[in-house]
């Protein structure tokens, strides 16, 4: 697959990950991206995720993290979603 109208990279990760065809994607959200501001000093926007070349290069930075803690990066993507956003909810962060 290479182009669905209206599907950007976030959008295609989450759905392949969903339909099981790939766990090993991360779906680069602003509560990931608040973890690589923290973990790694990156300051992204959102809003220019759309660009593929720049979501591939922020996915495999995502990679060497998942690589460090021994795990899939949809696993690892899942973990970060789920304790960020608590971590925001609970006024954390």
């Amino acid at each position: 697959m290479q182009h669905v109208w209206g599907f950007g990279p976030k959008q295609a990760s989450l759905f392949l990950r969903r339909v099981g065809y790939c766990a090993d994607l991360a779906v680069l959200d602003v509560h990931v991206l608040d973890y690589l501001q923290l973990a790694r000093g990156l300051s992204l926007s959102p809003s220019k995720l759309g660009r593929l070349s720049l979501y591939e290069e922020i996915e495999n930075t995502f990679r060497e993290i998942s690589a460090e803690f021994g795990h899939s990066m949809g696993c690892v993507d899942l973990a970060t979603w789920l304790t960020m956003r608590v971590a925001k909810r609970e006024a954390f962060l």
